[in-house]
C-alpha cells in the first residue's frame, strides 16, 4: 500500500483562473480564502414566536381567572357547609337536652304513678 502525499500548495497543476497569464504566479494567501456573506435564514419566526407567546399568555390568564371563580365558589360552599354544621350542632344539643327533660319527667311520672298506687294499696 503506498501513501501518496497531496502536492504542495506552490506546485499548482490546475485552476479556476480565468486569466491563464496568470496561472503559474503564487496568489497572495488572502486571495485564496473565498469571502461571501453568511447566508441568513429565509424564514424569521420571532413574529410567529411573538404571537405564540401571547397566545400562551393569554391561555394561562384565562385558566387562571378560571381557577379563581372556582376556588371562590368553593370557599363559598365551605363556608355554607360550616354554618350548616352549626346549625346541626346547635339542633343536635337542643334536641338532647329536650330528650333528657322528656326522660326525666318520665321517670318523675312513673314514680308519682307508683307512689300513688303505693298509697291507695296502703290505705
Amino acid at each position: 500500500m503506498s501513501v501518496l502525499r497531496s502536492p504542495s500548495e506552490t506546485i499548482r497543476t490546475s485552476s479556476s483562473q480565468p486569466d491563464l497569464l496568470n496561472f503559474g504566479i503564487a496568489e497572495p494567501e488572502s486571495m485564496k480564502k473565498s469571502i461571501r456573506k453568511r447566508k441568513t435564514r429565509d424564514d424569521d419566526f420571532s413574529q410567529q414566536f411573538s404571537e405564540f407567546k401571547n397566545e400562551i399568555l393569554g391561555m394561562f390568564k384565562e385558566f387562571k381567572m378560571f381557577q379563581i371563580c372556582n376556588f371562590t365558589a368553593t370557599r363559598q360552599d365551605l363556608s355554607s357547609v360550616k354554618h350548616q354544621l352549626d346549625d346541626i350542632k346547635t339542633t343536635t344539643e337542643r334536641l338532647t337536652a329536650e330528650n333528657i327533660m322528656f326522660d326525666t319527667f318520665c321517670v318523675k311520672h312513673n314514680i308519682l304513678g307508683c307512689v300513688a298506687s303505693l298509697t291507695s294499696t296502703v290505705n
